[in-house]
């Protein structure tokens, strides 16, 4: 009976680790996920704010987003860098 016990216990501890190892590593993976999305953010808003068209273009605030990084950014004119859309 005592073996028994044991085996049950060891079982339940070694499903216990699975799980709680898989939401460890599903956690590390979205905090990698969030880190690289943020970096990717801030290189698409420095790329803008670089940005010079050769267009005339309206001194009017502009809100934007970028279409793969969902960063947001408010040009100072009408024209927006390659890969914004307006939002309003």
């Amino acid at each position: 009976m005592y073996k028994k016990i044991l085996i049950a216990g060891a079982s339940i501890g070694v499903l216990l680790v699975m799980v709680f190892g898989i939401a460890m590593v599903d956690q590390a993976s979205s905090t990698t996920n969030d880190t690289n999305n943020q970096t990717a953010q801030e290189e698409a808003i420095s790329k803008a704010r670089l940005y010079e068209s050769d267009e005339l273009c309206a001194q009017v605030i502009t809100p934007a987003i970028h279409t793969e990084t969902g960063a947001e950014l408010a040009f100072p004119s009408s024209c927006l860098a390659p890969g914004w859309e307006a939002t309003e």
